[in-house]
């Protein structure tokens, strides 16, 4: 509608072909704020009745989004934002500022998100916690020590965690009992041993697993013949890989 209008184009004539559902005093308001909508649309941001509004307490919204938009550049190192803490920053600005009859409400943090187009999502993983940088430069030292070899001799290792205990959390049951359907202890169940996984970069050669637990030779593995002899074995006292894997290399190279 604004470009259509920069055009040259009149209000009756935006409204008999763009929009028609609008009213004329509709298109004039918008008309007087395009610069603000401009400015959504630069940043990316839809806009909304929130983020159309404005605030009350602008200077203190303005410094809260700066502060959000500093933090949010550190990666790694970011603090997960909450409402608590989106509170406490907006009083602490609101003191610094020496804005009065400011409470920094939940409904007040709520709307600045809004007015902002942030959404609160479940964080998941440990991605976050990477260091892209740092992992650039020292891929960079990896590709100069493998440079010189053959790509079938170069073998890549990784661990995984393997919960044996922990049941599935779905399942089949009658359609009738589904309401009634309930799960068990079992499917929290934290016994784990951990896998170490290795292959070549072409991927025809595969290491056997190596399964490092609590023990050094689980009671399952004890029976004369028991395929435990196709992997490698190790105790940790955590059940993680905390140890050196170089006798297992050793057999399997």
């Amino acid at each position: 509608m604004i470009e259509a209008r920069e055009r040259g184009l009149s209000f009756p004539g935006i409204l008999r072909t763009i929009t028609p559902s609008s009213s004329i005093d509709s298109l004039r308001k918008v008309w007087q704020r395009r610069n603000h909508y401009k400015s959504l649309a630069a940043a990316g941001t839809r806009a909304s009745r929130a983020n159309g509004r404005g605030s009350d307490f602008g200077s203190i919204d303005a410094r809260m989004y700066d502060w959000f938009l500093l933090l949010s550049r550190r990666g790694r190192r970011r603090t997960p934002f909450t409402i608590s803490l989106l509170q406490e920053k907006a009083r602490r600005l609101a003191d610094e500022l020496g804005v009065p009859h400011f409470k920094a409400s939940r409904s007040w943090v709520q709307r600045w998100v809004q007015r902002h187009n942030l959404t609160s999502v479940v964080l998941h993983g440990a991605g976050g916690s990477v260091n892209l940088e740092e992992a650039e430069e020292r891929m960079a030292t990896i590709r100069g020590l493998v440079q010189d070899f053959e790509p079938e001799n170069i073998f890549v290792i990784d661990e995984t965690g393997l919960f044996y205990r922990c049941l599935p959390n779905r399942s089949f049951v009658p359609a009738e009992q589904r309401r009634a359907a309930r799960g068990t202890k079992s499917m929290k169940a934290k016994e784990r041993v951990t896998l170490v996984l290795a292959c070549n970069a072409t991927g025809s050669k595969k290491v056997p697993v190596a399964i490092i637990g609590k023990a050094a030779l689980p009671l399952c593995f004890r029976r004369p013949g028991c395929a435990h002899r196709s992997h490698t074995s190790a105790s940790a006292t955590a059940g993680w890989m905390g140890f050196s894997l170089k006798s297992g290399c050793k057999r399997c190279f």
